[in-house]
C-alpha cells in the first residue's frame, strides 16, 4: 500500500509540472535553472530527497532536518557570455544559542540569491540597415527567503520560500513576487517528498504581463 502511495504521488507531481512549464508562456525561465551538480544531473528530481542547503531550491521542507549551518554556491557558464549563479545559506533557529533543545527544534531557514545575466548585447532594429547600435545587458535576479520545519516526534517536515524576482533588460525593469512550497517524508530506508515552486506572481514589463513558470 505504501509503496502504491508514493508511485502515485510522483505521478501527480510529474503531471503538474508538465502542465504548468509550457514553452513559451512564461517569463522568468532561470527560475527553472537548478543549482548544484547534483540535482541537474537527476533533471532537478531531488525533491524527495532534499537534505543539504540546496533544499531551499528543491524543496524548501527538507530544510527542517538540517542540523547545522549549511552553505552552497554554484556557477555555470553558457555560451554568448550568458552565466548562472546561486548562492544559498541555511542556519537552524537555534544554530548559535546554548539550549538543551535540537538546533532545528524550531526549524531552519535559508537566504538565497539566483541570478542569470548576459552582457554586450548588440542593439539592432533603431536603424534601417539593421547596423549594430552599441550594446546593452540583460539580467534576472530572484532573492529567497526559506523556512523548514520538522515536526517534533515525527519524520515530516514542511516548508516555504518567498522569492523576489527581479528581472532587467537594458533599461526596462519588471519585479515580482513567488511563493515555493513543499512536504518530505523520511523513512528509515524510503524518503517522499512533493511540492510547487513559482505560485502566483507575474512579471511586467510595459504593459505585457507574464506568469512566472510554476512546477
Amino acid at each position: 500500500m505504501r509503496q502504491a502511495l508514493l508511485a502515485a504521488l510522483l505521478i501527480v507531481t510529474l503531471a503538474g509540472g508538465a502542465a504548468a512549464s509550457g514553452k513559451g508562456t512564461t517569463a522568468g525561465a532561470f527560475l527553472r535553472l537548478a543549482p548544484g551538480a547534483r540535482g541537474a544531473a537527476l533533471g532537478r528530481s531531488l525533491g524527495g530527497v532534499a537534505d543539504d542547503a540546496y533544499a531551499a531550491w528543491y524543496n524548501p521542507a527538507g530544510l527542517g532536518f538540517l542540523e547545522r549551518v549549511e552553505a552552497a554556491a554554484a556557477h555555470e557558464s553558457r555560451f554568448e557570455g550568458i552565466s548562472f549563479n546561486a548562492a544559498i545559506l541555511s542556519v537552524p533557529v537555534l544554530a548559535w544559542h546554548d539550549s538543551p533543545l535540537r538546533a532545528n527544534a524550531y526549524g531552519v531557514t535559508a537566504l538565497s540569491v539566483y541570478s542569470l545575466s548576459a552582457s554586450g548585447i548588440e542593439r539592432r532594429g533603431l536603424v534601417e540597415t539593421d547596423t549594430p547600435s552599441g550594446t546593452f545587458a540583460a539580467s534576472d535576479r530572484a532573492y529567497a527567503l526559506s523556512y523548514g520545519w520538522n515536526a517534533p516526534g515525527t519524520s515530516v517536515a514542511f516548508g516555504g520560500t518567498a522569492k523576489f524576482v527581479d528581472s532587467a533588460l537594458d533599461s526596462a525593469r519588471a519585479t515580482a513576487l513567488t511563493w515555493d512550497g513543499g512536504f518530505l517524508w523520511k523513512g528509515d530506508r524510503r524518503t517522499a517528498g512533493a511540492g510547487v515552486r513559482g505560485f502566483g506572481g507575474k512579471l511586467r514589463y510595459s504593459a505585457v504581463s507574464d506568469p512566472l513558470p510554476t512546477v
